[in-house]
């Protein structure tokens, strides 16, 4: 499995922070250089983005986007079955080598596993597979964030090729099931990584690259979301529930609500 992490120039003490968690536990990791705003010009050449967020694209974000499309192209192109996307303020677990070194864990024709928590909650399949003392569960709902996740070779491949046109955040394309190409992502439980801001709220080592004052400046600018696109979402939404309830009578009954915990 090759192993990857997203990380600026500029961004030195988060650079030396994951080659020294690495390094700790025996990880072979690939730096990607992480695209910067200055270099969107030339990079988004082919690329489009949609605005179903229902407000203009920050440029942080159209750059962490292409950071990670930059990765899942790495992946595709390459001979490892697995490859492993991080951002570069994450804390890893003590024992992450075992998932990353590793891949006989990963269960047959799963696309995407969600190695990171967000600390929300999220709808997963009761039954689950036992990973290195944890559990591994199909994941049925939405679980934001992009910071540690894991992709088969054939995932990257059709997420580099379906991405020349992007209406929603990476994590969204990823991880919703409305938007992610019918990947079949899990979720482990409990997580590997976490990211910084999350596990230390108060006292953050790193702060987020993407400028809020950005965001709230383009949300204040938004126009609502009119009432068609929000009908359009949740159809979208019911559509793949009828889908799943189809397929998978017992579906309300197989599933439970909860927050990932991230294990030190």
């Amino acid at each position: 499995m090759i192993t990857l992490y997203i990380n600026l120039d500029s961004a030195e003490s988060r650079r030396e922070w994951m080659e020294r968690q690495f390094k700790a536990r025996v990880i072979d990791a690939e730096r990607v250089r992480a695209v910067t705003i200055d270099d969107l010009s030339s990079k988004t050449a082919g690329i489009t983005f949609g605005n179903r967020m229902g407000r203009d694209w920050v440029d942080g974000e159209k750059a962490c986007f292409l950071s990670h499309r930059e990765c899942w192209r790495r992946i595709a192109d390459g001979e490892d079955a697995f490859g492993a996307v991080f951002e570069d303020d994450v804390h890893l677990s003590a024992d992450a080598a075992a998932f990353l070194t590793d891949e006989s864990w990963i269960p047959p024709g799963a696309d995407v596993v969600k190695i990171e928590t967000y600390m929300t909650r999220v709808w997963l399949d009761k039954r689950c597979i036992v990973a290195n003392g944890r559990s591994l569960h199909r994941l049925r709902s939405t679980h934001i964030g992009g910071a540690g996740y894991i992709l088969s070779r054939e995932a990257a491949a059709r997420l580099f090729e379906c991405s020349t046109h992007v209406a929603m955040p990476l994590d969204h394309l990823v991880f919703d099931p409305v938007y992610n190409y019918r990947l079949r992502v899990w979720q482990l439980n409990e997580a590997i990584c976490i990211q910084d801001d999350l596990l230390n709220s108060k006292d953050a080592l790193f702060t987020s690259q993407i400028s809020e004052s950005d965001v709230r400046a383009v949300n204040r600018k938004a126009k609502p979301k009119s009432k068609g696109k929000k009908i359009v979402r949740e159809l979208n939404r019911i559509y793949k529930q009828v889908v799943d309830l189809a397929s998978n009578p017992a579906w309300p009954i197989t599933m439970r609500r909860s927050i990932i915990s991230y294990r030190e």
